[in-house]
């Protein structure tokens, strides 16, 4: 009878909890970073930016993005055709797709620079290359990258890396979903 009487009557359903304050603090100051932060600028996006990275990636690309020495992706060549050429000669690892990591070595670096070119020209968002002249020469030698890329680069409906992307800010935003 207590214990019914206590739970229907006697439970102090509206007094005072350490929880229920803690609660309305956190909601009150929620609200006070979605009125201050609605419309940012691009100087303070930029500050937020700066401040995850040197949290989350600097330890292991740096605090310059230089990759350390090779420990990590470097990250000053990201999104360009020389990322790409470092990415065929170094693989790539820990990105979690279901064909897994990308070997080391699949290329010498002519094979490399030449299936760069093409990807950079035309698969990727880069749209441009500097070496024009080997287009034709890495379109030949991407056939075996597309064994995981796929022929149009787009990665096989996620079972890899969507080189259609590269060079664009969504392949940074996927990769960062993806670590």
């Amino acid at each position: 009878v207590w214990a019914v009487w206590y739970y229907l009557l006697g439970y102090p359903l509206n007094s005072y909890s350490q929880i229920g304050e803690y609660n309305k603090e956190v909601k009150e100051a929620n609200a006070k970073f979605e009125k201050e932060y609605a419309n940012p600028s691009k100087e303070t996006l930029h500050a937020m930016g700066e401040s995850i990275y040197l949290v989350q990636c600097s330890a292991c690309h740096g605090i310059t993005g230089d990759g350390i020495g090779g420990k990590a992706a470097n990250l000053q060549i990201w999104g360009s055709e020389k990322g790409i050429v470092e990415t065929i000669l170094n693989g790539s690892k820990g990105l979690d797709y279901p064909m897994g990591e990308m070997p080391a070595g699949l290329a010498d670096a002519d094979g490399a620079k030449a299936i760069a070119a093409y990807v950079a020209k035309e698969i990727s968002a880069i749209k441009s290359t500097k070496n024009e002249n080997l287009v034709a020469t890495g379109k030949e030698l991407y056939a075996a990258c597309a064994a995981c890329h796929g022929e149009d680069g787009k990665g096989m409906d996620g079972m890899s890396v969507d080189l259609s992307k590269y060079g664009s800010a969504s392949f940074v935003a996927d990769v960062l979903n993806r670590g």
